[in-house]
């Protein structure tokens, strides 16, 4: 007695929701451009915020103190200062003049300057935003007095989220000037406040 088989395949279906789908070769390049992107702008917004870069920005006013022969000259100033990512320095202010007879004298002026980059790893003392500064008077003061300082001021100093100390002069006279943030009004009223010049 002889049996006789049939083969018979058995194939199982897959089942097409298991399938794996490959990620295209541009979209992978693409999200690994993103994430590197991403980190950069990390990277730059870590070291902005943990070396006060743009600690110098807003609108600040101080006493600035002029140190002539043996005079000692006390005038109001006002600056609004804006920091680019570059580091380049820009803005305006005014310097309030002290005049015989309690009266003051306004002078515009524009500012330029730098901020330094700093490296990892530096000091507390340099952490604390050195930059340097230009301010260029507009005009001259009136009743033919002049201001014992400029037309161009040169100041180097530092700034923190809550002070700026600058010091510097033009070669003729020297210059120290400590800074609050403060508003143009709050300016002007220490400007009212100034001893009279003589």
């Amino acid at each position: 007695m002889s049996y006789q088989y049939d083969a018979v395949t058995i194939s199982r279906p897959i089942a097409s929701g298991r399938r794996r789908r490959r990620v295209p070769p541009f979209l992978r390049r693409l999200l690994g451009g993103l994430l590197t992107l991403a980190l950069i702008a990390g990277l730059v917004a870590a070291y902005f915020t943990l070396t006060g870069f743009f600690n110098a920005n807003g609108t600040w006013y101080g006493t600035m103190y002029i140190h002539t022969g043996l005079r000692t000259v006390a005038v109001e100033t006002y600056m609004e200062v804006s920091t680019a990512i570059t580091g380049d320095i820009s803005g305006k202010g005014t310097f309030c003049v002290p005049l015989p007879f309690n009266n003051t004298a306004t002078v515009s002026y524009s500012l330029s300057g730098k901020r330094v980059f700093l490296r990892p790893g530096s000091s507390q003392h340099d952490q604390q935003g050195p930059l340097s500064l230009t301010a260029q008077e507009k005009v001259p003061l009136l009743l033919g007095l002049a201001l014992p300082l400029g037309p161009s001021l040169h100041l180097e100093g530092n700034a923190t989220a809550i002070a700026m100390h600058l010091t510097g002069g033009d070669g003729n006279a020297s210059a120290t000037l400590d800074m609050m943030h403060g508003s143009e009004s709050a300016f002007m009223k220490a400007c009212s406040a100034l001893s009279p010049f003589g």
